[in-house]
């Protein structure tokens, strides 16, 4: 669905101790709210606040093997702050890595049906880190459809012992989410600074 389309959004929350493939870049450590967009096969942008308040804002544009970021106190200050060019030796494509991940799923089982109509089913997914540093991790995803079969959301947890890593996104514009540009290209990046989250999916009623 997600390939189909080409693109979509994502909005929700990522916890994460150090550098994950469930990130595209270094994570603001601990609990860490997010927006983005993907443009596949290889397009990312996303915006990361703390959700403890001590970390700031950092947004991140990965395009193939080029990424930049810009860091900034808070999400009014984003705006005014410039981007930076990172080596990219350590490059995760994060969420453009979703669809293939979904894909690689095993184990399916059905775990119900909500009351507004939409399905889970739950699955492992084994990802590998780091080369030479922790080898694979067997991770527990969750995904909802809604009741015209379209992705909703999406849950990726590690397994076992461990750091604790978890992803929990909403998905939504599927096949109609804004481009991925570079900084400085024309149309200019699109700053969505009043729209940041304030609190993660896990945390909502």
């Amino acid at each position: 669905m997600l390939e189909t389309g080409g693109s979509f959004t994502y909005a929700g929350s990522v916890t994460a101790q150090g550098t994950s493939p469930l990130v595209p870049t270094e994570p603001i450590a601990g609990d860490v709210g997010v927006v983005g967009n993907v443009q596949l096969p290889g397009r990312v942008r996303e915006v990361a606040v703390d959700q403890n308040g001590g970390n700031g804002v950092v947004e991140t544009t990965l395009i193939a093997d080029e990424i930049w970021q810009r860091v900034a106190p808070s999400a009014d200050e984003l705006r005014g702050a410039g981007y930076v060019e990172q080596p990219n030796d350590d490059l995760w494509l994060g969420a453009a890595l979703l669809p293939q991940w979904l894909a690689r799923v095993t184990g399916a089982r059905d775990i119900g049906t909500a009351p507004d109509g939409a399905h889970s089913f739950a699955g492992d997914l084994v990802i590998r880190d780091h080369e030479g540093v922790t080898g694979e991790r067997t991770y527990e995803v969750i995904v909802t459809y809604s009741t015209n079969a379209k992705l909703r959301e999406v849950r990726i947890e590690l397994a076992g012992d461990g750091d604790p890593v978890s992803l929990a996104w909403v998905i939504d514009d599927i096949g109609s989410a804004p481009p991925v540009l570079r900084p400085g290209d024309v149309p200019a990046l699109v700053d969505d600074a009043d729209n940041l989250p304030a609190v993660s999916i896990a945390d909502e009623g």
